[in-house]
């Protein structure tokens, strides 16, 4: 039974390519339809991008505010507990394992 002819290897895309592709969605509109696989790459790769740019616009942001040093300031020792409890294993409770546990082993 003849189902068509063999299928083809796929196309290599160099990693140069990828990024014009990531770059531009003039050129992936010039080269459609693409690949499903290189399709998810793509959309990856820009919402990866954006987010390395969005995280870049946050530090700029934040250093910008921070020149004072007052968010600096004012968290330094926030995280101090003000009644700290110690423990030991000499006070440990007897271990409580539920009887579901036990019906299984």
């Amino acid at each position: 039974m003849d189902v068509g002819p063999s299928l083809k290897s796929p196309y290599y895309y160099a990693d140069d390519e990828i990024r014009d592709l990531i770059d531009s969605e003039a050129l992936c509109a010039l080269f459609s339809p693409l690949p499903a696989a290189l399709l998810r790459e793509i959309v990856s790769g820009q919402a990866q991008r954006g987010r390395q740019k969005e995280d870049e616009r946050q530090v700029s942001r934040d250093r910008d505010h921070d020149l004072d040093g007052s968010i600096r300031s004012r968290l330094l020792g926030s995280m101090e507990m003000s009644n700290p409890v110690e423990r030991s294993l000499g006070e440990a409770r007897e271990v409580f394992i539920p009887t579901i546990y036990l019906l299984n082993i």
